[in-house]
């Protein structure tokens, strides 16, 4: 069993080469369809470029979403209120105190806040409003929008100088797919040089959008792209490629995606894919909108009024830790535009998900919280099982004691002082309440969270509790998970019910799952949320790697027990419901073979495959149900049942 981690890996070849003194990095050209030519959709009347800045008066970080809710006027201040801009609104064309004021540039795109020259020019222009009202050159987050002329076909060697965060984006720049992304670095980095070459398909003109924000640094900011003999030339400078200002209407767009392309943590309770989409002129044909989901046709909804269009993909109910992929395609013009995304479920958020505590085990001889929300209705601040039972210091079980009936610990280490959230068992515990992925539980946060420490090989703890009942009065079906932590040392934990003797020393188990793992986690800190699986029975058995199927209702009593060569801690369990019911199987056997005439009739239990040869690929005999009556039809053929 291998724990659910994901790693991602990206690999990128780069060739160093100088420019001027410059350390820059030749990246494989990337290709500008023609599609994205906005030659018939924009005018050259407006030489130039626009920026829309802003500047805060308190610490932002340095992450493109945060700096795009500034812009979008999302991201409120610290009151609570809409953040306001500090920048100057001098000579500004648009004059916005949240969105950001937005000013038309006719110069080479070099910006700097500084005395100094920086970069590979020193025909430099102040960034406009900066510094701002409080002579600061702190916190800005501009938007650059430009639309370049392109004015041949071909290789278009580019560089960007600059500070703090950028984010650089052509072809459908505000369209969650179909933007061609050139340059990505967030935080706040001082000044230097980013390369990176275009190849148009065809002359034109082409839109380009930048997000830019600093934090400490003093910002500055050149574009250029390289001549034949290697020197940079600034864009909109007397040699340099041409800019405007006539920033053209957005293309039919896909605006928002939620989830995100490719978004993990997913809840469970997701039941649509929602995109809004911008659309120009040529609209979309609703009848041409197909979607699909893991391959197969999804239903969909569609909503639109004006300019803006919402379509919804449903989804059936969802599985923990699992990849979705999604696609949608539609006709707009006379472009069929495919879209694939993909998302990947986390273990929270189901309907009828319950939680058990792994500190909240049993007491006094198998009581259990009544009165106090546990996990099981709703949520739990915890802490409710603080310093009940007894226990600590008792060698082995005596019938008295808790030990041995609610719970059972190494004697060794059952005598070691007072300690943690139960005290008087001697269990040994730890707070986990510093990081926000030790108090979610998905629908609502925990309070007062501990975890069960150093539970090693044989020791295990009981819990009571309540499980919800149908309406008709049939149980539910559950998977579990089980949030643990261990260090160089395997996991192993079973878990099983309580069939009888719940009171006494002498009770009657039946293991129902278990989670066996030859690696521990990273650390004993390193908690990481783990299926367990299911197990044979005798007269069942079950394929490896199956979730375990667990049936519950009423007041039932769980038990988990560490199992051998293990020592670890463990936070809690967590019990979803499945929709389907266990997946086991009684093996299937050849019950008799039989001969009339030229007919064979073979009765079986399971189901029926067949092969050319004894060793062969044995496949399932179609439609075969016993007994099963045929005419033999070849030289030979052989037959079993699994």
């Amino acid at each position: 069993m291998q724990l659910f981690r994901q790693h991602l890996i990206h690999l990128a070849i780069v060739i160093a080469f100088m420019v001027e003194g410059i350390v820059c990095a030749q990246l494989e050209p990337i290709f500008i369809p023609s599609k994205f030519n906005m030659s018939r959709r924009v005018t050259k009347s407006s030489p130039g470029w626009l920026i829309r800045l802003h500047q805060a008066n308190e610490t932002l970080e340095d992450t493109f979403a945060e700096r795009e809710n500034v812009l979008a006027g999302t991201r409120p201040d610290s009151l609570g209120f809409p953040l306001e801009n500090f920048a100057m609104d001098t000579s500004a064309t648009i004059t916005d105190w949240i969105h950001g004021h937005t000013f038309a540039l006719d110069v080479p795109v070099n910006l700097n806040a500084g005395n100094n020259a920086i970069g590979v020019s020193d025909n430099e222009s102040a960034i406009p409003g900066i510094p701002g009202f409080e002579g600061s050159t702190r916190y800005i987050t501009s938007e650059i929008r430009l639309v370049l002329e392109v004015p041949r076909a071909g290789l278009y060697r580019f560089g960007l100088h600059a500070s703090g965060g950028l984010h650089v984006v052509t072809g459908n720049v505000y369209d969650s797919f179909d933007a061609v992304e050139l340059v990505s670095f967030e935080g706040d980095r001082a000044a230097e040089t980013v390369r990176f070459d275009l190849e148009f398909e065809r002359n034109g003109l082409y839109e380009f959008r930048v997000l830019w924000f600093n934090a400490e640094e003093n910002p500055s900011l050149e574009w250029w792209t390289l001549n034949e003999e290697d020197t940079p030339i600034l864009l909109n400078s007397e040699n340099g490629l041409k800019t405007y200002a006539n920033i053209p209407e957005p293309l039919t767009s896909i605006t928002k995606v939620t989830p995100e392309h490719g978004a993990t943590g997913v809840l469970l309770d997701q039941d649509v894919v929602t995109l809004q989409l911008h659309l120009d002129d040529a609209g979309i044909a609703t009848e041409s909108i197909q979607a699909t989901l893991q391959g197969e046709p999804a239903p969909h909804e569609v909503s639109a009024a004006d300019t803006e269009m919402t379509i919804k993909i449903s989804l059936p109910e969802l599985s923990p830790f699992t990849e979705y992929d999604w696609t949608l395609s539609f006709e707009t013009g006379n472009e069929l535009r495919e879209i694939a995304g993909r998302f990947t479920t986390t273990v929270f958020g189901a309907p009828g998900a319950l939680f058990i505590e792994a500190e909240d085990f049993d007491f006094n001889h198998g009581k259990w919280d009544q009165v106090n929300p546990i996990g099981m209705t709703g949520p739990y601040p915890g802490g409710a099982y603080r310093n009940r039972g007894n226990g600590h210091g008792i060698s082995e079980p005596d019938g008295i004691s808790d030990l041995g009936i609610d719970y059972l610990a190494d004697p060794s280490s059952n005598d070691d002082p007072f300690n943690g959230y139960r005290a008087g068992t001697g269990v040994s515990t730890v707070s986990l309440n510093r990081r926000s992925e030790d108090i979610y539980r998905g629908d609502f946060n925990v309070l007062t969270n501990h975890a069960v420490t150093d539970q090693q090989e044989g020791e295990w703890l009981n819990f009571t509790r309540l499980f919800p009942m149908a309406d008709d009065g049939a149980k539910t079906f559950y998977h579990v998970f089980v949030r643990i932590a261990s260090a160089d040392a395997p996991l192993g934990l079973a878990l099983d019910q309580v069939i009888s003797g719940q009171n006494t020393v002498e009770q009657e188990t039946e293991k129902v799952a278990e989670l066996i793992s030859e690696t521990g986690t990273d650390s004993q800190d390193s908690f990481e949320i783990s299926p367990l699986f299911a197990v044979s029975k005798e007269g069942s058995e079950v394929e490896p790697g199956t979730l375990a199927v667990v049936e519950l209702g009423g007041e039932e009593t769980l038990r988990i027990t560490s199992l051998e060569g293990t020592r670890q801690n463990i936070d809690y369990l967590l019990l979803i419901p499945a929709t389907q019911s266990p997946n086991t199987k009684e093996p299937g056997a050849i019950l008799g073979v039989s001969r009339t005439n030229d007919q064979l009739t073979i009765e079986f239990t399971g189901t029926l495959l067949s092969a050319d040869s004894v060793n062969g690929d044995y496949q399932p005999v179609e439609n075969a149900t016993s007994p099963f009556t045929f005419t033999p039809d070849q030289s030979q053929a052989f037959f079993v049942a699994e």
